[in-house]
C-alpha cells in the first residue's frame, strides 16, 4: 500500500509525495487583480516548504462578473499571463509544482465587487450578502461565453507554465450554482441536467490546453443546508462525482458546505470540529468512482495531524492530502513532516483569522494568527542585529514568548519573566474548556514553550516583576530594551454580593473545570462566557445566560464567523435560558436578583455564579515605567484584550523593532 511519501501522478503531472497546499484566498492581488510582490513572496515561501509537492494557488477569476472579493487575482484577459508567469517561475525554482484556481463567484458576488451593480448567477435571486445587489440569471448566450472564458482562463495558466489547472466547483461558486438545486431554477436544458455546465467547462478547458494536460476538479460533495434545502451526501456521491469524472477531469478534489449561509462552516471547519471532519465524504467518492476511473481523489479539511494523514492514505480513504491552514501557520510543515521533524511543527489552532480577515474585512492580506509572516514574507523578515541587546520581556504569554522567539532568532540576549508557575497565559485558559474541543489553541502554547528551550531564553517563572525589582534594573542598566506583555485580567463589576462563596470568575473556573458547581448555573456576560455556558450545557446543568446588551458571543476573540455558527447551536438549547439586555442586581448565598430591560425583577436560585463579564488590560508596569525608560514596547492584551492573532502580530512587530 502507499504511504504519504509514495510518488503519484495526476495526468502527466509526477509528484514526490501525497502533500498538496490547498487552496486559500488572500487578498494579495491589486484592486484590479494583478499579481504583487506581496503575493509573490507568500507563494514562493510556501512552494519552498513543499518539497517538490504541488501547490493549488487561489483564487483567478475568470471575469469580472466572477470578482467575489476585491484583490482577488487576474486571469481574464492575457495582460494578466505575465504577472502568473513570473510568480510561477519563483514557485518552480522553489522545487514545486503549480496549479492555479480558476473562479467564477456568481451570486457570491456583490454589485461593489464586479463593478457592474449586479451578479449573475444559473437563476435569478436575492443576494446572500448584499440587499443592494441584483442577481440576474445568465442567458444561453452568456452560458456559452462564461464557458469559453472559463477554457481561455485556463490557456492562460498554460502559457503562464502553470503545471495544471484547478477548477474550482465548489463552496457555492458559479459551477455548484448550477448543479445545485437549490438555486438552479432553470426550465431550459441547463436545468434540466444541473450537471451540464460543469461538463462543458471541463469539455471546453481540455479542448483549449489538450486532453493530456491536467484538470484538477473541486466539488462540495454534500452542501450541508440547513433546513433540508441543497443537495446531500446521495447525490454528491452518486451523481455528481460520477459525472464530472466521466467528463474527463484528472484528479477529484472533495470539500463540502458553501459559503454565504450557515453550511461555510463545513467549507472551513471550525475549532470545534474534529480531524478529518469530511472524510466520509471522500471515502464514498473514492468508493464510487473506482469502477469508473483510477484517478486520484483528493482531499483537505483539518489535517493537524501527520499520523492522520498517513493513516488516511495508507489505508486507501483517499489518494493525496490537502494542507491549507497548517501550512499558513508554517510554511515548512511539509518538509517537517516528511522529515520526521514533527516536534519543530508550528500547528494550526484552528482560529479562523486566515479566513475571517478575507472573508468579512476586506480591508487588507489574509492574516495567521501564529504565523506573523504569513502575506507579510517581505516586511517582516527575521534579520540578525547587527548589535545584539539584552532584552527583557515580561510575561510569558503567546504574546511574550512569540516576541521572546523572535527575539532569540535574531540574536538578542532574551530574559523572561513569567509570574505563573508555567508559560502560556491565557492561551492554557481557553484550551481548557471541558465540553467545547478548543485544545488546538494549545498548539501554540506547545510551540513557543519548545521553542524557549531550542532558543536558549532565560525564562525564569514564579516570578513576579515588581516596581522595585524594575528600578534596580533601571539604575544597573541591565536591559536595553523591555516588552511588556502583562495580559489582561477579568472585569469585576460593581455588584452587590460580588464576593460571596456562590461567585467563580471565569478564569478559576477553566483552571479547576473539575470544580463542583452543582446543578444550575448563572453566567454573568454572554459574551466572553458565551462558550462556558455551551460548556455547562452538555454537562447538561441548566444555565441561566445574562447580559446587559442583546448581542451574544460578540466578544474579540470569537471574531470567526464559522466558529460562530457552531456555537450558537450549541447556545439554542432548552437547559440555556437567556436573559439579554438584563442587569444583576444583587448576588445572594443562594441565587441572582436580575432586572429586565422592562423593569421586571426576577430572583434566579441558582447553586454557582460564574462571572464572565469581560476583560480588562493589565499594563500596570508599563505605566509605570514609559516616562522613564526610552525603550519601552507594549503588546498583547496588555496593550487592548483581544485575540491571540492580535498579540502575536503586535510582538512581532515589537520584537523586529529592537
Amino acid at each position: 500500500m502507499p504511504n504519504i511519501s509514495t510518488p503519484i501522478s495526476i495526468g502527466k503531472m509526477e509528484l514526490p509525495h501525497r502533500y498538496y497546499f490547498a487552496p486559500a484566498g488572500t487578498l494579495t492581488a491589486t484592486v484590479n487583480g494583478e499579481v504583487t510582490e506581496r503575493a509573490t513572496a507568500n507563494i514562493e515561501t510556501i512552494a519552498r516548504g513543499m518539497s517538490g509537492g504541488l501547490v493549488t494557488w487561489a483564487l483567478w477569476y475568470i471575469n469580472r462578473l466572477g470578482r467575489a472579493f476585491t484583490s482577488l487575482f487576474s486571469i481574464e484577459n492575457d495582460d494578466y499571463t505575465r504577472g502568473m508567469g513570473n510568480a510561477i517561475e519563483r514557485i518552480h525554482l522553489a522545487g514545486a509544482k503549480v496549479a492555479p484556481m480558476i473562479f467564477h463567484g456568481g451570486s457570491l458576488c456583490k454589485g461593489s465587487t464586479t463593478g457592474t451593480g449586479y451578479s449573475v448567477s444559473s437563476s435569478n435571486m436575492a443576494s446572500f450578502f448584499d440587499p443592494n445587489t441584483e442577481i440576474r440569471e445568465l442567458s444561453e448566450k452568456e452560458i456559452k461565453d462564461v464557458i469559453g472564458q472559463y477554457a481561455a482562463a485556463a490557456f492562460r495558466c498554460k502559457q503562464a507554465d502553470s503545471d495544471a489547472i484547478y477548477l474550482h466547483a465548489c463552496h457555492g461558486s458559479l459551477i455548484q450554482q448550477f448543479h445545485s438545486p437549490f438555486l438552479n431554477k432553470r426550465k431550459d436544458k441547463w436545468g434540466k441536467n444541473p450537471t451540464l455546465f460543469g461538463k462543458e467547462v471541463i469539455a471546453e478547458i481540455k479542448s483549449r490546453v489538450g486532453s493530456d494536460f491536467p484538470l484538477i476538479m473541486r466539488v462540495s460533495i454534500d452542501e450541508f443546508m440547513p433546513g433540508g434545502v441543497g443537495y446531500g451526501t446521495d447525490y454528491g456521491v452518486d451523481v455528481l462525482a460520477p459525472e464530472y469524472v466521466s467528463a474527463g477531469i484528472d484528479a477529484l478534489c472533495v470539500s463540502a458546505g458553501r459559503l454565504g449561509l450557515e453550511s461555510g462552516e463545513r467549507t472551513v471547519p471550525s475549532i470545534y470540529r474534529p480531524y478529518g471532519v469530511n472524510l466520509d465524504l471522500a471515502a464514498r467518492v473514492k468508493e464510487k468512482i473506482k469502477g469508473i476511473s483510477d484517478i486520484p481523489v483528493m482531499h483537505a479539511g483539518k489535517f493537524f495531524d501527520h499520523k492522520l494523514s498517513e493513516k488516511v492514505v495508507s489505508d486507501g480513504t483517499v489518494d493525496m492530502v490537502g494542507l491549507c491552514r497548517p501550512i499558513i501557520a508554517d510554511p515548512d510543515v511539509v518538509k517537517k513532516r516528511l522529515l520526521g521533524m514533527f516536534e519543530e511543527e508550528r500547528k494550526c489552532i484552528c482560529c479562523n483569522m486566515c479566513t475571517t480577515t478575507i472573508g468579512l474585512l476586506e480591508h487588507g492580506a489574509s492574516k495567521c494568527a501564529v504565523n506573523s509572516k504569513y502575506c507579510r514574507e517581505i516586511e517582516n523578515r527575521d534579520l540578525p542585529v547587527s548589535t545584539k541587546k539584552k532584552v527583557m520581556v515580561i510575561g510569558g504569554g503567546a504574546a511574550g514568548m512569540e516576541a521572546a522567539r523572535i527575539l532569540g532568532i535574531r540574536g538578542h540576549k532574551v530574559t523572561l519573566f513569567e509570574k505563573q508557575s508555567k508559560l502560556g497565559g491565557l492561551a492554557e485558559i481557553a484550551a481548557s474548556i471541558p465540553k467545547l474541543n478548543t485544545s488546538s489553541i494549545r498548539n501554540i502554547v506547545k510551540y513557543l514553550s519548545r521553542q524557549m528551550e531550542k532558543l536558549g531564553i532565560d525564562v525564569q517563572v514564579n516570578t513576579e516583576v515588581t516596581k522595585t525589582m524594575m528600578d534596580d534594573f533601571i539604575k544597573n542598566k541591565t536591559f536595553d530594551a523591555i516588552i511588556v506583555a502583562t495580559g489582561s485580567t477579568p472585569e469585576i463589576p460593581e455588584i452587590k454580593g460580588i464576593r460571596k462563596d456562590i461567585v467563580v470568575i471565569y478564569d478559576e473556573y477553566l483552571k479547576n473545570p473539575k470544580m463542583d458547581l452543582g446543578k444550575s448555573v448563572a453566567v454573568i456576560g454572554a459574551q466572553e462566557g458565551a462558550e462556558i455556558a455551551a460548556s455547562l450545557a452538555k454537562e447538561g446543568k441548566t444555565v441561566y445566560l445574562i447580559d446587559e446588551t442583546n448581542s451574544i458571543a460578540e466578544s474579540p476573540y470569537l471574531s470567526d464567523w464559522l466558529r460562530k455558527i457552531v456555537l450558537m447551536g450549541y447556545l439554542n438549547v432548552e437547559n440555556i435560558i437567556r436573559h439579554p439586555e438584563t442587569k444583576v442586581a444583587e448576588i445572594m448565598d443562594d441565587g441572582i436578583k436580575i432586572v429586565t430591560n422592562d423593569g421586571n425583577v426576577i430572583n434566579i436560585p441558582v447553586d454557582k455564579v460564574i462571572m464572565a463579564y469581560g476583560r480588562v488590560k493589565e499594563n500596570t508596569l508599563y505605566e509605570y515605567l514609559r516616562h522613564t525608560f526610552p525603550s519601552i514596547y507594549l503588546v498583547g492584551d496588555a496593550r487592548v484584550p483581544h485575540s491571540i492573532g492580535e498579540a502575536i502580530h503586535a510582538a512581532g512587530w515589537a520584537a523586529r523593532d529592537i
